[in-house]
C-alpha cells in the first residue's frame, strides 16, 4: 500500500479535492426578484467539507411557496419546528429543519425553506415524501 505522505503532490491534491460548493437560489415573482439565499461551503485551515459533513452525501434545500400551499407548508412548519420528546433519538441518517419564508413587505409567512442532509438520496426522499403526505 502507497501512502499519500510519500507523495507531496498527491497529498496536496487529497486535502484540496473538495475545496467548494456553491449554490444560489432565486425565486421571481412577477418578474421581480422575490428570495435569494447563496450557500457557499468551502474547506477551512481547520476543518474540510468531507470532515464536516461525516457520512452525509446530499446536502439540499426545497422551497414550498404561496397562500393556495398555506395548509401544507404551515404543516411542515409545525411539525418540523416542534422540538422532540425527552428520550426521543433523532433520525440519524438525514437532518431537516425548516424556517418560514417571509417575502419583501409581508406581515405574515407565504411559505416555508426546507434544508436537509443525508446520507443517501433514497432516505433523503423517503423523508421529503413524508412531509408532502
Amino acid at each position: 500500500m502507497i501512502k499519500a505522505a510519500n507523495f507531496p503532490v498527491v497529498k496536496f491534491l487529497l486535502a484540496f479535492m473538495d475545496i467548494l460548493l456553491k449554490s444560489i437560489s432565486s425565486v421571481y415573482i412577477n418578474e421581480g426578484l422575490a428570495f435569494k439565499e447563496a450557500q457557499n461551503l468551502q474547506n477551512t485551515p481547520f476543518l474540510t467539507i468531507s470532515r464536516a459533513m461525516k457520512s452525509y452525501n446530499i446536502f439540499g434545500i426545497c422551497m414550498i411557496i404561496g397562500y393556495l400551499m398555506e395548509p401544507l407548508w404551515s404543516t411542515i412548519l409545525s411539525n418540523l419546528s416542534s422540538c422532540k420528546s425527552y428520550g426521543e433519538k433523532p433520525k440519524v441518517h438525514s437532518l431537516f429543519a425548516v424556517s418560514p419564508l417571509y417575502l419583501e413587505g409581508a406581515s405574515k409567512p407565504c411559505g416555508c425553506i426546507i434544508r436537509f442532509s443525508s446520507e443517501t438520496v433514497s432516505e433523503a426522499v423517503k423523508r421529503i415524501e413524508e412531509f408532502l403526505g
